[in-house]
């Protein structure tokens, strides 16, 4: 009769699965949590907390105890303890405090992360990353300030964006929507209702640039002069009144808002209510999808509808994929859909 197989080392200070290196060569103790304390000048049960991110622990101790880990080879033994992936974006809690783009997101990467038994550490400084122990992390949206310390931890821990258009996602695993294809759909709805003079209100980053240009190069297709002086991506020292406000002065007949968030709702309020136009007689209006919402504002809104379920999902099964050591496509880039109301 065989002997049962070795069962995994356990720390004792608190009864979790230790993480143990490479196999031993004859003759040689196996790494485990109890050298790493020692040559730390930690407790057991302080390298337990630092490696599964429980508890308090100092920044300086926690990296004494990685520096201890990488100088002993101490690898983490993965089938023994709970995945953990960092979710992270730029102002993250405050993006989350208003419903909308990065809240959904968030929740879809959730109940992702849980039907494959993975748990979600969402850090209060996204530079706590560096004194934690992952097995990878999801970032939601650009992050032009966090692109540093990313760079950092792509050197050893899988990373993948979603959304991020810019310059610095051109060699990372990204997952992204179509944001080409929502410019071009809005165009040509425009166009096809009769509209010529078609604005765009977006903000800085590079996501609404690139609908910008499928916009643009939509009105070119259909044979129309593009009026540059209708688009404007906007800064935070723009308001999204005063940018709507300029634009309808102009003569725009159309406006497209882009984006899952809450400023098409508040283009609605402004031209309706503060320029006392028509929608969509006086000027047509698209923006972004929002569920339980869009549908019931009056009139009912045009949207371009972001599948922000697949992203997550897609964003969770190329990590889970790296996690495992293999390899996978660095670009997903799936199709966005218009679902046509009466706003235009």
């Amino acid at each position: 009769m065989k002997p049962p197989p070795p069962s995994p080392l356990v720390d004792g200070a608190t009864g979790t699965p230790a993480e143990a290196g490479p196999a031993a060569s004859p003759g040689e103790a196996r790494v485990n949590v109890y050298h790493v304390a020692e040559r730390a000048g930690v407790s057991p049960g302080t390298v337990s907390r630092v490696l599964n991110n429980r508890g308090r622990v100092h920044t300086d101790t926690r990296a004494r105890v990685f520096e201890a880990a990488r100088a002993l080879g101490f690898r983490p033994q993965v089938q023994v303890r709970t995945k953990q992936v960092a979710v992270v974006a730029d102002n993250m809690w405050e993006a989350m405090r208003n419903w909308g783009y990065y809240r959904e997101v968030w929740s879809h990467i959730a109940f992702a992360l849980y039907k494959r038994e993975m748990a979600m550490i969402l850090p209060d400084d996204p530079g706590d990353l560096r004194h934690k122990h992952l097995d990878g992390v999801i970032v939601i949206g650009e992050c032009p300030a966090l692109q540093p310390m990313l760079d950092e931890l792509r050197l050893h821990t899988p990373v993948v964006l979603t959304d991020d258009f810019s310059a610095a996602a051109a060699a990372c695993h990204v997952v992204r929507s179509d944001q080409a294809l929502t410019g071009r759909l809005a165009a040509e709805r425009f166009i096809r209702a009769g509209r010529r003079k078609l604005g765009f209100v977006g903000s800085w980053g590079a996501q609404d640039k690139v609908a910008l240009e499928g916009y643009r190069a939509a009105i070119l297709a259909a044979g129309l002069e593009p009026h540059e002086e209708l688009f404007v991506l906007r800064d935070q020292e723009v308001t999204f009144y005063g940018a709507v406000g300029r634009v309808v002065r102009l003569g725009a007949d159309a406006l497209l808002v882009p984006g899952a968030n809450y400023e098409a709702l508040e283009g609605v309020n402004v031209l309706a209510n503060v320029l006392r136009l028509r929608i969509p007689q006086d000027v047509a209006l698209i923006g972004g999808e929002l569920h339980g919402v869009s549908k019931f504002l009056t009139p009912p809104m045009t949207t371009i509808e972001q599948p922000l379920g697949e992203v997550a999902e897609r964003a969770v099964e190329v990590l889970t994929a790296l996690m495992r050591g293999e390899s996978a496509p660095l670009e997903h880039t799936l199709p966005v859909r218009l679902i046509a109301r009466e706003s235009a």
